[in-house]
């Protein structure tokens, strides 16, 4: 293919997720305070795959699609983004460990059942020697006979990151040889099913290169979700601050009005320098590193500014109506999956105290 056929394909491939997101998910959730049902995702999740978003062209085919499709999307609705996400990450999993499956994308499980593994998981993904106590430590934390929670889609299967004291194995369980519990929405991403799960499902294959490279994918994809839900606040907040007269102006002309909207577009900004970076890099442990240590920055940088978006609303930001509400919980749910601010700088701080 000359590189002029794949600028093509790559617009022709954009041009199927704005469409996508317009025409499938907007009309969705247009109703901000609307929960999207399982049944109702579950068909969005089908025609995600006629549009080829999902299957052998999935979204992580290329890093750079991948980033700029998941924000798009989150653009538009948050949990869809995510489900998508998680969704070809597994796709994309299965085929980098060449495992024989078929069918619909399993769920995913890359980290265990607390937190980033403290200290220990940088120093196992970094191939150094692991201490009695980080052993032990991992063998709890990615035990899958532990409880290990899954978001996103409703799943018939799941792919499991486990440790045999050495390396990290990949069980590949079918949900009838799972314990699952669903949970209740904790806070945000509202389309999305939460659950506990255990199994005891044979190791397939040991690749621990694999989950080095998997985080890093997970955690660029959530910076780009993260960035899509500030595009999507950007835009809301400013429609309503354009329109809205208040003390015989619109309100976007006055200075604390205009210094939160600035707030918001600077985060959006910085977003797409850290995404056209982090898009360019290899995938593996020392990429994962260094998003880290961003992203323990950025994604608190995200919080406050869909609470801004929130805020220019005034009380009626707070209403499930205007959908900015949705935001500030959608993102600060995203804030503490794959790793809080705290656990990913320790873990970058493990990383460098090695090198």
């Amino acid at each position: 293919m000359s590189e002029h056929e794949t600028i093509v394909d790559s617009a022709t491939r954009r041009a199927a997720v704005d469409s996508f997101g317009a025409e499938v998910v907007s009309p969705l959730v247009e109703r901000h305070e609307h929960v999207m049902s399982p049944d109702v995702l579950c068909d969005v999740i089908e025609q995600a795959h006629a549009a080829g978003l999902l299957g052998a062209q999935s979204l992580w085919e290329s890093t750079d699609f991948g980033v700029s499709a998941l924000r798009a999307l989150a653009a538009v609705n948050g949990g869809v983004a995510f489900a998508l996400h998680r969704l070809a990450l597994a796709q994309w999993l299965v085929a980098r460990l060449g495992l024989d499956h078929t069918g619909a994308p399993p769920a995913l499980s890359l980290q265990g059942h607390y937190g980033f593994g403290r200290q220990a998981l940088a120093k196992l993904l970094a191939g150094r020697g692991l201490a009695e106590a980080d052993t032990a430590l991992l063998r709890d934390y990615f035990d899958p006979a532990r409880d290990r929670v899954v978001v996103g889609a409703p799943w018939a299967s799941v792919l499991v990151a486990v440790f045999d004291g050495r390396e990290v194995g990949w069980l590949l369980a079918d949900r009838a040889d799972c314990a699952v519990e669903p949970r209740p929405h904790s806070h945000g991403f509202d389309e999305l099913l939460t659950a506990t799960v255990r199994t005891t499902a044979a190791t397939t294959v040991t690749d621990t290169a694999a989950l080095a490279e998997a985080l890093y994918l997970d955690h660029l994809g959530m910076t780009a979700i993260a960035a899509g839900l500030v595009d999507h606040s950007l835009v809301l907040a400013r429609a309503y601050a354009g329109g809205r007269r208040q003390g015989g102006g619109v309100i976007d002309q006055y200075p604390a009005v205009a210094q939160m909207l600035g707030t918001i577009s600077a985060t959006a900004r910085s977003a797409n320098h850290y995404l056209a970076s982090f898009a360019a890099k290899t995938p593996g442990g020392e990429a994962l590193a260094e998003l880290a240590g961003v992203r323990a920055l950025f994604h608190p940088a995200v919080c406050v500014a869909t609470n801004n978006g929130m805020q220019v609303l005034g009380g009626r930001g707070y209403m499930q109506d205007f959908g900015l509400e949705k935001l500030v919980r959608d993102a600060n749910t995203l804030r503490v999956l794959g790793g809080t601010p705290v656990e990913l700088n320790l873990f970058v701080a493990e990383w460098e105290r090695g090198q």
